[in-house]
């Protein structure tokens, strides 16, 4: 626990892929932070992202607000408005699968490098084989805009 400003306990938590149950390629995730290759990179950020939702939760902690830093917790996100869509157990087909505004509500974003070549971006095939159609490549399109 670190104290913060005003005297609020505020637990640091570490994510950490090594552990025997994973295999020998994922449990490397954690050991660098800027280290390999777009594949590691995209890997790394659903461990911050999913990773860390699902700790939280595991964890107990109600959390008021989550702090995202750049993109690198993109996944928070995408897995905050899974979770609702779960919850809420009904979508149309003409929806789209994220739910924007219960998740504006939760997350704080911010950047420190507001330049385009400082932000990770991944291609669409990349994604899919990965996630493994866990996320729907479409409504990640109609989030990303048309320059994307």
């Amino acid at each position: 626990m670190l104290e913060g400003d005003r005297g609020h306990n505020i637990p640091v938590i570490f994510l950490d892929n090594d552990l025997e149950e994973n295999i020998p390629e994922d449990r490397l995730l954690t050991h660098y932070v800027y280290g390999g290759g777009e594949e590691y990179r995209f890997k790394q950020e659903i461990v911050l992202g999913i990773g860390g939702v699902s700790v939280f939760q595991a964890l107990g902690l109600r959390v008021r607000a989550y702090h995202m830093n750049e993109g690198h917790s993109a996944f928070l996100a995408i897995e905050l408005s899974q979770q609702y869509k779960r919850h809420r157990k009904q979508i149309t087909s003409s929806e789209c699968s994220f739910h924007i505004a219960p998740i504006k509500d939760v997350c704080i974003f911010t950047t420190h490098t507001p330049i385009e070549s400082a932000h990770d971006r991944f291609d669409y095939e990349l994604v899919n084989q990965i996630l493994d159609g866990a996320v729907n490549i479409s409504d990640l399109k109609l989030l990303a805009g048309p320059d994307h």
